[in-house]
């Protein structure tokens, strides 16, 4: 993963597509890591949903481990 933790933007919330495209991964696999639960999100009325910031830095620092782990 090529995003790294300062290239977050310094809001508390994201839109699945923002998440995707900072993750560089499909906004369906977004939805998905939140189905499966792989990934926090706060529903904000029946269709919208949002993503914390702090869930997108955990995400990417395990990535990191990961990678470095190899």
């Amino acid at each position: 993963m090529s995003t790294s933790v300062l290239d977050i933007p310094e809001k508390r919330l994201f839109r699945p597509a923002e998440v995707a495209k900072l993750l560089d991964v499909h906004v369906q696999t977004v939805y998905r890591w939140c189905d499966n639960g792989k990934m926090d999100f706060l529903r904000i009325g029946d269709r919208t949903m949002r993503i914390e910031r702090e869930c997108i830095i955990k995400i990417i620092r395990f990535s990191d481990e990961v990678e470095n782990s190899s």
